[in-house]
């Protein structure tokens, strides 16, 4: 027994140690729990907290990729738009811009927004115009309607492809 030496600590000793692991191991858990909640809110996406805030210098693309691709699509009304050298802003005036982004959260989907025909009237003319250029098209006139003057959104589709038909069809069997 004379090569093992046992080596007896004092209770200050053992109480010191103690001490000393416990902090250590409280300061590695500090400092773990403050690592991760760096993660997590590294990985939270930063529109969380944000509100988008419009002004004429947006870039519509950023948040309406779709609707900016749609102006390339020859099956889709906003490619026509295109066509014509109409840019975004030809339609929505900066006045429905500003309305349409109040208080929008940055992250999608932004509610889509309903155009009086005010908006389409700018560009072709009134109602009554509309009825004569359909005149003769389709055996009867969409757009001389027993319903008549209604908002061309309830039709018309800009960005998105949806046969102007369909509102008719739901009653109608046939528009030829």
């Amino acid at each position: 027994m004379d090569s093992l030496f046992i080596i007896e600590e004092s209770g200050d000793a053992k109480l010191k140690k103690t001490i000393l692991l416990t902090a250590i191991l409280l300061i590695s858990i500090l400092l773990l729990a403050a690592c991760n909640s760096e993660v997590v809110i590294a990985k939270k996406p930063v529109s969380d907290s944000l509100h988008f805030v419009w002004n004429q210098d947006a870039r519509c693309a950023d948040c309406h990729a779709a609707e900016v691709k749609s102006m390339t699509d020859p099956s889709l009304l906003a490619s026509r738009h295109a066509a014509a050298q109409n840019n975004c802003s030809d339609c929505h005036d900066i006045k429905d811009l500003q309305k349409a982004h109040k208080d929008v959260d940055a992250r999608p989907p932004v509610p889509a927004q309903k155009y009086s025909g005010a908006l389409c009237f700018k560009c072709h003319g009134s109602y009554k115009d509309i009825i004569e250029l359909t005149k003769g098209r389709t055996r009867l006139n969409p757009h001389d309607s027993h319903y008549g003057e209604i908002d061309c959104f309830i039709c018309h589709k800009v960005h998105t492809a949806k046969s102007p038909n369909e509102f008719c069809l739901s009653c109608h069997t046939s528009m030829n």
